[in-house]
């Protein structure tokens, strides 16, 4: 990597290294890698016409998950990590407009430190409502409510991921919030 110890073996010093020397010393590691970079995207739709002018204080964070291709678990799904932090997206501003299509896309490894494939997913992580709220309304469950036309409205997230990480074919997450409400009927029958 161009770098070079302050002193040698023997405590004599080493000179710097010249520019384009890429030999590896004594002590030195040389690592070989795979490289390449895969697409990774992501649309967050709301299913909820009755609301659609309703969404302008509502923030949605979104978190980028990564496992080894061919796992089949979902606990082998781990936070995906740039720079030693979790890869977010924040939404917000939500308008009757573009309920049906938010986009988000980051560029990452294709591969992990060890040369393993891997296949990516991005997740609801948070939903917000109120400006500057802290107040996490997405439950484990995948469910949230939102305040929306004086109403409590009951939300499902559910994610859906196509694709296998080509140029051609990237992974692709669709996110769709839907209303889960349900009216309780009492019939009687005479």
């Amino acid at each position: 990597d161009g770098t070079t110890a302050d002193t040698g073996a023997d405590g004599g010093e080493y000179e710097d290294r010249p520019s384009g020397d890429t030999f590896v010393y004594q002590g030195g590691t040389l690592s070989n890698r795979v490289t390449g970079n895969v697409s990774t995207e992501a649309t967050k739709t709301w299913e909820a016409y009755a609301f659609q002018s309703e969404f302008d204080d509502v923030t949605v964070v979104l978190k980028l998950q990564s496992r080894l291709v061919g796992s089949s678990s979902e606990e082998d799904w781990e936070d995906a990590l740039r720079g030693g932090s979790v890869v977010t997206e924040t939404l917000d501003s939500f308008t009757a407009e573009n309920l049906a299509a938010v986009t988000v896309d980051e560029s990452m490894p294709k591969y992990d430190a060890l040369g393993r494939e891997l296949e990516y997913r991005w997740v609801e992580s948070a939903v917000y409502q109120g400006e500057d709220s802290e107040d996490n309304l997405l439950g484990e469950d995948g469910y949230f409510t939102l305040t929306q036309d004086g109403r409590k409205v009951l939300y499902q997230s559910a994610l859906t991921v196509t694709g296998d990480g080509t140029s051609e074919n990237p992974f692709c997450t669709q996110i769709t919030n839907s209303i889960a409400n349900t009216i309780d009927y009492d019939v009687e029958k005479i």
